[in-house]
């Protein structure tokens, strides 16, 4: 069992007084208050994540606000006090994208939370950007139901980006027929992962079970056998 770490906490440290933010400065011994301090702390927040078993980051940033993040150059960013909203949003920004950065020259996969709730602003397209800028990282696209058709062109045409099929099972094992009826065949089958997402043991049971029956028939409908069950239960 591995984990890894939410980056969406860091995207609220912007305010003059924030207690997460000063406990953090003390963990990492960095004070992030422009933008060489800032690239510095998630670095060592990284290195810390890493040495304690991490292999990735993630966010959730869906359920709060669009996932369109514009890259922002370091004048364009103010880092504390009291910003305005669209102040606040160019923070985000930039965090997001240094955060992204880091992943790239780590090599470690970004899982990205797409649609379920805010479905307005929950869209996987603006997400492209990202992954063409940062080749070397992984972009992970979690539950994307309702946008299973989005996230599906998203996997195969950016080489980085992968789908994830947590939570529909959850949500209807319909939901996670429909999407596999979209995706086997279309999308590369290496890029498609079956999870769970649970939050108990008989939500797990469940959503195995569930999963398994769906694969027993939408993967012999398209053609495929054990190996590609195999791929999307464990090898992917």
């Amino acid at each position: 069992l591995r984990t890894v770490m939410r980056i969406d906490p860091l995207l609220e440290l912007w305010k003059k007084k924030c207690v997460r933010r000063d406990q953090l400065a003390d963990m990492t011994g960095v004070d992030p208050g422009d933008a060489k301090t800032w690239r510095e702390f998630i670095g060592r927040l990284l290195d810390r994540a890493r040495d304690g078993g991490a292999v990735g980051i993630k966010q959730l940033q869906a359920y709060h606000r669009s996932l369109d993040f514009q890259h922002r150059t370091d004048g364009d960013v103010k880092f504390r006090g009291g910003l305005s909203d669209g102040e606040t949003r160019a923070f985000q920004d930039w965090v997001v994208h240094e955060c992204c950065k880091q992943a790239h020259e780590r090599h470690w996969p970004h899982q990205c939370h797409v649609g379920t709730n805010n479905l307005s602003q929950s869209s996987p397209l603006p997400l492209e950007a990202l992954a063409k800028r940062y080749p070397g990282m992984p972009l992970v696209l979690l539950h994307c139901w309702p946008f299973l058709a989005e996230s599906g062109y998203l996997a195969k045409m950016a080489p980085s980006v992968h789908l994830d099929s947590c939570w529909q099972a959850v949500l209807s094992p319909a939901f996670h027929a429909e999407a596999m009826r979209l995706w086997l065949g279309y999308a590369p089958a290496h890029k498609i992962l079956c999870a769970h997402d649970a939050t108990s043991v008989e939500m797990a049971a469940g959503s195995a079970l569930f999963v398994r029956e769906t694969l027993a028939k939408e993967i012999q409908a398209a053609g495929g056998g054990r190996d590609t069950a195999q791929a999307l239960l464990h090898d992917n």
